[in-house]
C-alpha cells in the first residue's frame, strides 16, 4: 500500500544519508479515470521532501 511505502521511505531517510530520489514510470495519459497513480506519485514526492526536511 502507499502508506507502507511512505513508512519505508521515511525509515530509510532517517537512517541513511539519502542525497537524491526519483519517481519514475508515471504517465498521466495511461492513468485510469480517477488519476490515482498520479495522485499517489505526487503524495510520495511530498512525503520524501517532508522527510528530508524533518531530518535536516
Amino acid at each position: 500500500s502507499l502508506e507502507s511505502l511512505i513508512a519505508l521511505v521515511r525509515g530509510i531517510i532517517k537512517r541513511v544519508n539519502v542525497v537524491a530520489s526519483d519517481v519514475v514510470e508515471v504517465n498521466p495519459k495511461r492513468d485510469n479515470n480517477n488519476g490515482i497513480t498520479s495522485i499517489n506519485a505526487s503524495r510520495l514526492i511530498f512525503e520524501i521532501l517532508a522527510s528530508y526536511s524533518d531530518n535536516r
